[in-house]
């Protein structure tokens, strides 16, 4: 049975600070490209620069967690919002929103092959979380 491109999307982005880096290895096309937006400026990565900055972050903190607020599929393609939430080591009673992610997938042989994501440091303004949390209703904006 195939991967669905929801549950290949999904694989990729749930990682955590302990779980198996084989199962987003398992989802990189060999020849994957992401081209990312941040607040650092633009960065393009191949699959062992994506799996390097996957170890990095896990080294950081205590635990990670991801929110998907919206994830929407056809076919071979997938856009998603979604918050990481962390633990640092310093405060490892205190779960933080880190950064806001947008991202688009092309899914290629039944892999993640191009994806396109911007991101942004989260804050923790109750507006800024609600957003993340639903679509706003019209009279809100």
């Amino acid at each position: 049975m195939s991967n669905t491109t929801r549950t290949i999307v999904e694989k990729f982005y749930r990682w955590n600070a302990t779980s198996d880096l084989d199962l987003i290895k398992e989802v990189l096309h060999d020849e994957v490209k992401l081209y990312w937006n941040s607040t650092k400026g633009f960065r393009k990565y191949g699959k062992t620069q994506i799996i390097d900055l996957i170890t990095d972050i896990r080294k950081e903190y205590k635990s990670i967690r991801v929110e998907i607020s919206h994830f929407l599929t056809d076919q071979d393609r997938a856009a998603l919002r979604l918050t990481y939430y962390v633990e640092p080591f310093e405060a490892p009673d205190e779960e933080i929103p880190l950064v806001h992610f947008m991202a688009i997938w092309e899914i290629k042989d039944g892999k993640l092959f191009k994806g396109y994501e911007m991101s942004h440091l989260a804050d923790e303004h109750p507006d800024n979380i609600l957003s993340f949390s639903r679509l706003p209703e019209p009279e809100e904006i």
